[in-house]
């Protein structure tokens, strides 16, 4: 979704504080894709199992999620707003993009932390969006709000295994998101959110992905009820992604759909 930079003036680091802020998140961006490229390689490395993805999984949302807690203190030290809590899930009504490796853990972790009926309800949910979401044109379900299916009574329900999207999406004013959320097809309206952490999550993601394309695995983004979708559902999934196959689907971008996208840097 688009991104306001609301503190672009957040990021110094050492001593490059005086650059211009494309030039300091350039280097930023660089440190974080090299991060995630190193941490696939070493947690996957030659035999790429389905254990050594949820460790790398693991290990990627803890550094995140440390990362994250350093910046919400910071922020506070600084005066600066952190307007995210539990009981508002205004995000969690807009298009949520994940690679496999996330969907693969939140199916695990369904899998092995939640009741048969949680279960059901939450594989019903994610099959009743995708058929609604599936036909949309990128300008339509970029825009599109409806509840993520992993909510219950407001609450993610699969919390500890969020993707990364959603654990690096923090607001400074909730009062924002309520404005964008009543008026989604408005484009001049952006959610006042913290670029730092969303661009530190993204990139990581990214090297994890170039290293999937080096090791000739598709790492295919795409909406999170289409691939959970598949990860619940394709038999023998895991093993067809890892050995190459094209499991995760993903339509072409029309000319006009390539522009939306670059508008907003969506497709970066």
């Amino acid at each position: 979704m688009p991104v306001k930079n609301n503190q672009a003036d957040y990021i110094h680091t050492s001593g490059k504080a005086d650059l211009p802020g494309n030039l300091i998140y350039s280097e930023i961006d660089k440190i974080f894709f090299s991060d995630g490229y190193k941490l696939a390689k070493e947690q996957l490395g030659k035999y790429f199992t389905y254990e050594s993805m949820l460790s790398m999984s693991s290990v990627l949302y803890n550094a995140v999620d440390s990362l994250i807690d350093s910046f919400i203190q910071r922020c506070k030290l600084e005066g600066k707003n952190i307007d995210c809590k539990k009981g508002c899930y205004l995000c969690c009504c807009q298009t949520v993009l994940v690679l496999p490796y996330e969907a693969f853990y939140i199916v695990d972790f369904i899998r092995n932390n939640l009741s048969i009926n949680d279960r059901d309800q939450i594989f019903k949910r994610i099959a009743k969006k995708d058929n609604i979401t599936r036909h949309m044109k990128v300008q339509e379900f970029l825009t599109y709000k409806e509840p993520c299916p992993l909510l219950k009574n407001g609450t993610c329900i699969v919390y500890e295994a969020r993707p990364m999207a959603c654990r690096t999406y923090l607001s400074s004013s909730s009062e924002g998101c309520k404005t964008e959320y009543d008026h989604p097809k408005d484009l001049d309206i952006f959610p006042e959110l913290y670029e730092f952490t969303i661009r530190a999550g993204r990139m990581m993601n990214e090297g994890i992905a170039a290293y999937l394309m080096e090791i000739h695995i598709i790492p295919t983004e795409w909406q999170i009820e289409s691939s959970l979708l598949t990860a619940f559902q394709v038999e023998n999934n895991f093993k067809r992604w890892v050995n190459g196959e094209s499991i995760f689907q993903k339509r072409n971008y029309s000319d006009d759909e390539i522009i939306y996208l670059n508008r907003f840097g969506s497709n970066k």
